[in-house]
């Protein structure tokens, strides 16, 4: 679902990136497959999964979208999985500060394609025409060009902020009631 190949995406992230110790092209590149995937799949809910990632127990539809509303994992400033710096870029990218009390988690994650997809549509309605970005006339690679601005985003952070920002929140996604959560924390390192 990502329209150009892959070098085209390697010389776009700052060196550090793509140096020794740096996570590497893949590593954001996985990140947009994430959102990218809006556009191809049939259904509004998909689930995201990373290759260390397995499932523990028989899961069904309606354990992940009860009543028509993909769970989140309800993550809070004080438990949680993400850094402060990768809130604060996705907030630059969408031009707004849009926090909730809770949000989503890390992989595994329950996205929404209407969501997905007007992420992707956000991003160049922002920034397709700024000549900061001239070269970059699609979501993906305007996304890529702001890493080279210490724009540190995830997938997550940017999913959750637009949701945010476009008021979707609640029309897609609700905090589990049940106690169903997507991962547990234990073993749970950054870069693992």
């Amino acid at each position: 679902p990502l329209p150009h190949p892959r070098q085209t995406y390697v010389r776009l992230p700052p060196p550090a990136e793509n140096a020794p110790g740096g996570r590497g092209t893949n590593y954001r590149k996985q990140m947009l497959l994430k959102i990218a995937v809006a556009t191809i799949i049939p259904t509004e809910f998909y689930i995201t999964l990373d290759s260390d990632v397995m499932v523990q127990r028989p899961v069904r539809f309606s354990d992940l979208v009860p009543n028509g509303k993909a769970i989140y994992q309800g993550e809070t400033d004080a438990a949680t999985q993400h850094r402060e710096g990768w809130w604060e870029s996705a907030e630059r990218v969408f031009q707004v500060k849009c926090r909730t009390p809770t949000y989503i988690g890390v992989t595994p994650a329950i996205m929404s394609a209407t969501i997905s997809r007007g992420l992707m549509q956000e991003v160049v309605d922002l920034y397709a025409i700024d000549p900061k970005y001239s070269g970059a006339s699609t979501w993906d690679l305007i996304l890529f060009k702001m890493l080279q601005s210490q724009s540190d985003w995830t997938e997550y952070t940017l999913y959750w902020t637009y949701a945010c920002k476009a008021g979707l929140l609640n029309q897609y996604h609700a905090l589990s009631k049940g106690g169903t959560k997507l991962y547990d924390y234990g073993g749970f390192e950054y870069g693992s």
